[in-house]
């Protein structure tokens, strides 16, 4: 028997992060989805928390550079 699997989110309210979320949900490998976002999620999931932030930005600690 295989790992339960918990997964993040950030951006699922865009069009990738919306799909990749509504296929997380459908999984039955994946226990619980935590969704990283702006703006709330009109879906509702009993394995789905929503973490919402409307200032959600890359922290600055992390050097855009590193990511060319």
């Amino acid at each position: 028997m295989s790992q339960p699997i918990e997964m993040i989110i950030a951006g699922a309210t865009g069009l990738v992060g919306k799909s990749t979320l509504e296929a997380a949900l459908q999984c039955e490998k994946i226990t619980h989805v935590y969704s990283l976002s702006r703006r709330p999620i009109t879906i509702k999931a009993a394995k789905l928390t929503q973490w919402l932030d409307e200032k959600l930005d890359i922290p600055s600690f992390i050097d855009p550079q590193n990511f060319q």
